[in-house]
């Protein structure tokens, strides 16, 4: 497998840390991470979605639990 760097990614991704502060959530800057469109496309492949009955009976059934987010 090839190692993927800057000059050879076919795809960067550009990942933004979000920090909490008083105000609310602020971006930091972003670190770049380069990568294949193949590593991509098997990424994809490598999921099976629920089928439509699975994903109904799963929200059917699932309890609703309001929580306040608090860090």
């Amino acid at each position: 497998m090839p190692v993927v760097a800057e000059d050879n990614a076919e795809i960067t991704w550009l990942v933004y840390p979000f920090l909490r502060g008083k105000r609310g959530f602020a971006m930091q800057n972003p670190t770049l991470h380069h990568t294949l469109w193949d590593d991509v496309l098997t990424s994809l492949r490598e999921g099976k979605p629920p089928t439509r009955e699975q994903l109904l009976t799963d929200l059917s059934t699932a309890k609703r639990v309001d929580k306040i987010f608090e860090t």
